[in-house]
């Protein structure tokens, strides 16, 4: 298992378990969560990493934009933890009334085959272990870089529907 960042606004006690809790999701995780495989745990109770510092930042970032106070930076441990490319969630959003193309994502989602850049790592449990030193405004850039090229690749895999 690579290392594994995790990104939040809480301030997490080093080297104690948080458990994963069920929690109110969104008609998207539904979906996926229908879908996945038995021995994974599903969207709506788990606890999410990137293998990529910035990354885990960013994203953090782009889901708080109006956001105020501290953002944080752990470094975890996710030893059940599951890889998945992190793009596909918001990109089968689109899709929602394409079964047949819907299927086909969430299908790649649970069981990669693509060169994918940016992943995310699911989990019921991680254990923060580290603090992190927040990634500098490159670092940050690159990540934004690498998810955007995993865009391309799903847009052009699925191409996105025309606006009704």
């Amino acid at each position: 298992m690579p290392r594994l960042y995790h990104a939040t606004r809480r301030d997490l006690p080093l080297n104690q378990a948080i458990i994963g809790q069920e929690r109110t999701t969104k008609p998207i995780d539904l979906e996926f969560d229908a879908r996945r495989p038995e021995d994974v745990t599903p969207r709506s109770r788990a606890l999410f990493s990137s293998d990529d510092p910035a990354f885990a930042f960013v994203y953090l970032m782009a889901e708080c934009a109006i956001c105020r106070g501290q953002l944080l930076l752990y470094e975890v441990d996710m030893p059940c933890a599951t890889k998945h490319p992190m793009i596909l969630v918001s990109h089968a959003q689109r899709f929602l009334r394409m079964p047949a193309t819907l299927e086909q994502i969430i299908t790649e989602y649970w069981n990669p085959t693509c060169e994918w850049k940016c992943w995310e790592y699911l989990g019921d449990a991680m254990t923060p272990t580290a603090d992190e030193v927040m990634p500098d405004i490159f670092m940050q850039a690159g990540a934004k870089h690498r998810y955007g090229e995993d865009l391309v690749l799903a847009r052009q895999l699925w191409p996105c529907p025309a606006p009704a």
